[in-house]
């Protein structure tokens, strides 16, 4: 896989992230499969720019993948990972996420699919990007800082190449 700076690392992680059952290959160090590369993206604290927040944390498997913390406004809205933060909302379910058509509009004018609550992301892909990049979310400052963060790990370095 070439790396070029040009969000090559994000995209891949992003199409990755609502993946399976994490599990190293002990003699490689690479993640075996690209669901189990997707869960340690999911729940790697590194991906937010004060390295405190991670998917899991505002899409919590133990709460149907939504966010239980509260905050000043209850629990209408998500913290962010400055801790200070609140988004517009709170994080929507990631349970079934995987399986939303590709946003559109039905004959009859009904919109229907896409990511978030609004559709905003056609995929899942254009979804699991949003948040790492968003300010009030997981704040990292664009795309090759998202990749950067995913190539310092070494086991996800040896998985993009294993796998990639």
């Amino acid at each position: 896989m070439t790396r070029t700076g040009t969000g090559t690392g994000l995209t891949l992680a992003a199409a990755l992230l609502a993946c399976g059952a994490a599990s190293a290959d002990p003699e490689e160090g690479a993640y075996r499969s690209p669901e189990a590369f997707g869960e340690a993206l999911f729940f790697d604290v590194n991906l937010s720019k004060p390295r405190t927040q991670a998917c899991a944390t505002c899409h919590d498997p133990g709460h149907a993948f939504t966010d239980p913390r509260p905050t000043l406004a209850g629990r209408a809205v998500s913290l962010g990972a400055d801790g200070q933060s609140l988004g517009d909302r709170n994080a929507p379910t990631a349970a079934y996420a995987r399986f939303s058509p590709p946003f559109g509009q039905r004959a009859d004018g009904t919109y229907v699919g896409g990511q978030f609550h609004d559709g905003r992301a056609a995929g899942l892909a254009e979804q699991a990007a949003g948040p790492p990049l968003n300010p009030i979310e997981m704040g990292l400052a664009d795309v090759d800082e998202a990749a950067a963060r995913i190539l310092e790990n070494p086991r996800y370095d040896a998985t993009l190449s294993a796998l990639y």
